[in-house]
């Protein structure tokens, strides 16, 4: 059964827009189509901008703030407060054992260099892909470490790690 259009309230009429029905819910989007220059396709992308509710259109931030998920009717205001803290202790935790990146010195930048946790380390590797006879490689370059909110490249870490074994033996 087709949707109609004109029997829901404040459907936005400055941009074209779609109404779809899935799993029984009623959405509505505005379709984009780009053309994909490495495929040689186009692409037809979606995006939600909204819901309907009872034949009147809400927009997202509308519907989560108005909504639950079984679309009863939110109790509290918007802006109120929980009646519980969520995830408190997580917060904490990630406050004592993070590593503010901002108070790193020396900290090399670039769009393929990304910081990786491994047990009690942390790495700061250069990750680039490329393409091989139709196949996507990754090679992974570890450029230094994030020690004590310092960065260290492999090499400087080398060298402390021998000092190290020195002084030991």
């Amino acid at each position: 059964m087709p949707i109609d259009k004109n029997s829901i309230k404040n459907l936005p009429q400055d941009e074209p827009v779609s109404v779809y029905k899935d799993k029984g819910k009623i959405y509505v989007a505005v379709y984009e189509t780009q053309v994909d220059e490495a495929i040689g396709r186009k692409k037809r992308i979606r995006t939600i901008v909204g819901r309907v509710v009872d034949n009147t259109y809400y927009s997202m931030e509308e519907f989560h703030s108005r909504f639950k998920k079984d679309l009863s009717l939110r109790e509290a205001p918007d802006g109120a407060v929980p009646t519980r803290r969520r995830h408190a202790r997580l917060n904490t935790t990630l406050k004592e054992h993070g590593v503010d990146l901002s108070k790193v010195k020396n900290l090399p930048t670039g769009p393929d260099v990304r910081i990786y946790k491994t047990g009690n380390f942390i790495y700061v590797v250069e990750r680039k892909r490329f393409k091989v006879d139709d196949k996507y490689k990754t090679q992974t370059t570890y450029l230094g470490k994030i020690i004590n909110n310092c960065y260290y490249t492999m090499e400087q870490c080398k060298a402390m790690n021998n000092s190290r074994r020195r002084k030991q033996s």
